[in-house]
């Protein structure tokens, strides 16, 4: 198989796996994006996070209608963000991740997944370094699901798996 054909079958998986999901209704979420505004007389504003369209997150990846893939970042549930309240850094940059939700439009409940990095379907797959989330070695395309190199699977059984979870998820899910 050419680096080619490797990349038209990693598209044709996930064409295939974003049919099964519209089909199916399956549950989107948001994609977002933190923008800091341009200050303004020298005063700076909160950062916001913009809508940037919808995805179905399938486990360490985010698949969009139109085909486009990203590879996972932080994932927000849209709550009241509360006050500043001086906790440790962690819970002090979920609560300024919620405002920024909030301040860019979502509205409670919502699931919005940001910092996340695109990943486009290309020969670049081919060439990809060993901790890419996505990649095709020896014209087999592989999902990197954990943290190291050594937790990938092949995209094919990867996509099955996950998008059998979101079509019939499990009973209270």
């Amino acid at each position: 198989m050419t680096h080619d054909a490797a990349v038209a079958a990693v598209r044709a998986t996930i064409d295939d796996a974003v049919r099964r999901l519209a089909a199916a209704g399956a549950r989107e979420e948001w994609l977002g994006e933190v923008v800091v505004p341009r200050r303004i007389l020298g005063v700076g504003r909160p950062p916001r996070i913009d809508r940037r369209g919808r995805v179905w997150r399938v486990g360490a990846l985010l698949l969009a209608r139109d085909g486009s893939v990203h590879a996972t970042g932080t994932i927000t549930r849209v709550t009241d963000p509360g006050r500043p309240q001086g906790l440790t850094a962690s819970v002090e940059l979920r609560r300024a991740e919620r405002a920024a939700a909030l301040a860019g439009g979502f509205a409670l409940g919502e699931v919005v997944n940001h910092g996340t990095a695109p990943i486009p379907i290309d020969a670049s797959l081919v060439d990809a370094p060993a901790d890419a989330v996505l990649a095709i070695r020896d014209d087999v395309a592989w999902v990197r699901w954990g943290r190291t190199a050594a937790e990938r699977t092949r995209l094919d059984a990867y996509l099955a798996d996950q998008v059998d979870l979101l079509v019939h998820p499990p009973q209270g899910a």
